[in-house]
């Protein structure tokens, strides 16, 4: 197979107007092999594309599940927002197996019944894979988080409901719409770079 760092070197080199000779020595002195060299010289001659393995990205380097991780083709405000969350929600996880903990051992409720119990911690779940989706730019992603968001909404305003306070009290909106600002501002920067999601 076609080295593509070579490749790509000598079609920049003889567009820069270098000869074959000039390509050679430069990358025999890199400590290229001769064979690849002249394999490589010979794909950009004849003007035949190096096959690109799906293991590797344009520049030749290889795309691991860590690297894409890191590297996807993302906006900054979305990558910022994502790793608050990411760091954010590994917190909360752990405040959750505090809470199971001391729930456990008081009452001696199994896990399943637990998360079964608190819807909080599936919205949460629900939410985590959106923002997932979301770092990958992924559409469903989006729609999964934005759901999500809204699914805990409901479920907060029915909760005070049922306590006998008004969904529209002042401090209830002041302390919703407070702590809803990051997802808000996620949505809307999600649905602002909708059309570079896939």
């Amino acid at each position: 197979m076609v080295d593509l760092g070579l490749y790509n070197f000598i079609k920049n080199a003889k567009a820069q107007g270098k000869s074959k000779e000039e390509i050679f020595e430069t990358l025999s002195k890199g400590g290229s092999n001769q064979e690849l060299i002249s394999e490589a010289y010979t794909a950009v001659e004849t003007n035949k594309e190096p096959e690109v393995s799906k293991r590797t990205d344009a520049y030749g380097m290889p795309v691991t599940a860590i690297r894409k991780f890191f590297t996807a083709d993302r906006p900054t405000l979305i990558t910022a927002i994502c790793g608050y969350y990411f760091i954010t929600w590994l917190l909360l996880i752990l405040q959750q197996v505090i809470l199971y903990v001391m729930y456990s051992g008081m009452g001696g409720v199994s896990f399943a019944q637990y998360l079964t119990l608190n819807v909080v911690t599936i919205m949460m779940l629900a939410a985590f894979i959106g923002v997932v989706g979301i770092w990958f730019m992924k559409r469903v992603g989006l729609y999964l988080y934005t759901i999500s968001q809204i699914g805990s909404i409901v479920y907060i305003g029915a909760q005070y409901m049922e306590s006998g306070i008004s969904f529209f009290d002042p401090q209830l909106l002041w302390g919703v719409s407070f702590a809803y600002l990051v997802p808000i501002v996620l949505i809307v920067v999600g649905f602002r770079y909708f059309k570079r999601m896939v």
